[in-house]
């Protein structure tokens, strides 16, 4: 998701030994419940983790990818949406903390090696630097 000055929103997330990659930089998402299509499951984290409603139909397959090493998942579905968000609409449910970042700003960050691919690909897809 990136904001209304087209800067990406990523999770700092929690120091928790039993997440996937703790006290890092990273994106905001979970796992499918019951049976949740992917979109659904998507929607369902935005709204736990941000507060925040999407429309399903906003939500566009970005990426999939396997996670090498496997860590607590062996693949990710990655979504985006042509809905801008705005800062003061996020309401954190999880993480540590978030940030919205230029492509400057994510060069920078403790991204973990299987995330920083996805990123990188989605700055050359979606933001000018």
């Amino acid at each position: 998701m990136m904001d209304q000055r087209n800067r990406l929103l990523l999770q700092f997330r929690d120091p928790f030994t039993h997440i996937a990659h703790p006290g890092r930089w990273s994106m905001f998402g979970g796992h499918v419940e019951g049976n949740e299509d992917l979109r659904q499951t998507c929607a369902r984290e935005i709204k736990e983790e941000l507060g925040i409603n999407l429309d399903l139909q906003s939500l566009v397959p970005f990426v999939k990818f396997v996670c090498d090493p496997p860590e607590l998942v062996d693949q990710i579905y990655v979504f985006t949406t042509r809905e801008r968000i705005q800062v003061s609409q996020i309401s954190l449910g999880e993480g540590a903390d978030f940030a919205v970042l230029t492509p400057i700003q994510l060069k920078t960050l403790d991204i973990p090696r299987s995330v920083r691919p996805v990123i990188e690909h989605f700055i050359s897809e979606y933001m000018s630097i």
